[in-house]
């Protein structure tokens, strides 16, 4: 899912501007440890398929990760892996957690583009 010409912290952000297209990116930061110090090794976008939003326990939207055990629900990823994942969103509200992408307005005239030349 990650972009191979783009390394290090622009190409992380490379990868969470998908986003702008889709509405939300997930991001799972890899740590490291070197004596009493953590620190992130590395950052890596993940697919948005695989994540969902629920409502936790304080009434706020959580991140929740569809797992062979929970397809429907998924498990929340704070809980499982505190302090890993995060999200980047593109016009996310209070109301819808998955924001709006600019995807949604041009998904049709790709479409009919793409029927065209068939």
């Amino acid at each position: 899912d990650e972009d191979v010409c783009a390394v290090g912290f622009d190409g992380l952000c490379y990868n969470l501007l998908d986003a702008i297209l889709k509405g939300f990116k997930p991001g799972e930061i890899l740590w490291g440890q070197d004596g009493n110090e953590v620190y992130p090794v590395q950052v890596k976008t993940r697919n948005q398929q695989r994540f969902g939003f629920g409502v936790g326990s304080k009434g706020t939207w959580e991140l929740r990760l569809f797992t062979p055990l929970d397809m429907v629900t998924g498990e929340a990823v704070q809980k499982l892996y505190p302090r890993k994942f995060f999200v980047h969103s593109y016009g996310a509200t209070d109301d819808n957690p998955y924001g709006v992408g600019i995807g949604r307005t041009i998904w049709w005239n790709v479409f009919f583009k793409k029927q065209g030349v068939k």
